[in-house]
């Protein structure tokens, strides 16, 4: 008897690749790029979208390094289109397979903080995913205090001068805190919201500042805001040694979401640590102008919360 072979075509379809979103870096600092990974982040969890993650500085510190699908080329030239993404209804518009969506600093979401704060189980996420890999010993805390985290932006080099630093103010300089005055507040801005914050929190507790900078020498601001407030419950705590813009980064974001409250800047880094922290007060500044070759902050906004 005799067999003849059988041969069977198959026609070889590639599979579809889902829906994924990637972003776009601004070449900010720390806090642009994890604002700008946290936006790709909403947008994923909200269309059901795989994330291409692209690391940053610092960013293999964070449990996001170690969790997150690595964008590369080449799965970039595995998707049929790519697609950027300025507001969600350029995701909705799209409703193809196969597409890369890209996003960036500028994308429209939410506000992250306001939106995890109702939404739970997307709070939960970027909690886990901001968390830092190494394991740091927790801020002290007592009964009898309430840590407030300060996050002063000085520029510390990095940025241009400001302005509300100097004795005479060049009109030829284009001073950063006069291009961004509620990410540069001046000294004035964070002792006023030290004396609010005082009001607010219970007498019976006495109130321990940590300092959070990027000028090298925290020392004189915590002197000159301690001289200015006068007030023997207030202490301040800081970083003796090593301050600089570039160094101890995730250590400080850690430590400014371990505090019970938080006075910052409009600057995104202390903004981000909002997102992995319970403050139960936040003052931020929402608007400033320079009037009479002075920043004036107004006005202020105060966020007060209750965690279970």
């Amino acid at each position: 008897m005799r067999y003849g072979l059988l041969f069977i075509n198959f026609l070889f379809v590639p599979p579809i690749l889902p829906r994924a979103i990637t972003f776009d870096l601004n070449g900010g600092r720390f806090g642009d790029n994890l604002s700008t990974y946290c936006k790709a982040k909403y947008y994923a969890r909200q269309h059901k979208l795989k994330l291409l993650y692209k690391p940053f500085k610092d960013s293999d510190q964070l449990t996001l390094h170690t969790i997150e699908t690595l964008y590369t080329p080449e799965l970039k030239n595995s998707f049929d289109k790519i697609i950027r993404v300025k507001t969600e209804k350029d995701i909705t518009d799209n409703k193809d397979d196969n597409i890369l969506f890209v996003s960036d600093f500028y994308s429209q979401t939410p506000g992250l903080y306001e939106y995890g704060f109702r939404n739970s189980a997307f709070a939960a996420e970027l909690k886990k995913m901001l968390t830092p890999i190494k394991q740091l010993p927790p801020l002290e805390k007592n009964d009898n205090s309430i840590t407030v985290a300060l996050h002063v932006r000085k520029g510390g080099g990095f940025d241009k001068p400001l302005a509300s630093d100097q004795e005479n103010v060049d009109p030829n300089i284009a001073y950063a805190d006069k291009i961004w005055p509620t990410k540069f507040p001046p000294d004035s801005y964070y002792i006023e919201q030290i004396k609010t914050m005082r009001r607010l929190i219970s007498a019976e507790k006495s109130i321990i500042i940590h300092l959070f900078t990027d000028d090298p020498n925290p020392a004189s601001i915590a002197q000159k805001y301690a001289q200015a407030l006068n007030d023997s419950s207030i202490t301040f705590a800081y970083r003796h040694n090593g301050n600089n813009y570039d160094h101890t980064i995730v250590e400080d974001f850690y430590y400014i979401a371990q505090c019970d409250c938080l006075i910052r800047s409009s600057s995104l880094f202390a903004a981000a640590a909002q997102l992995l922290g319970n403050h139960t007060i936040i003052m931020y500044p929402i608007y400033g102008v320079w009037q009479d070759n002075k920043a004036v902050i107004n006005p202020v906004g105060i966020i007060m919360r209750t965690f279970n």
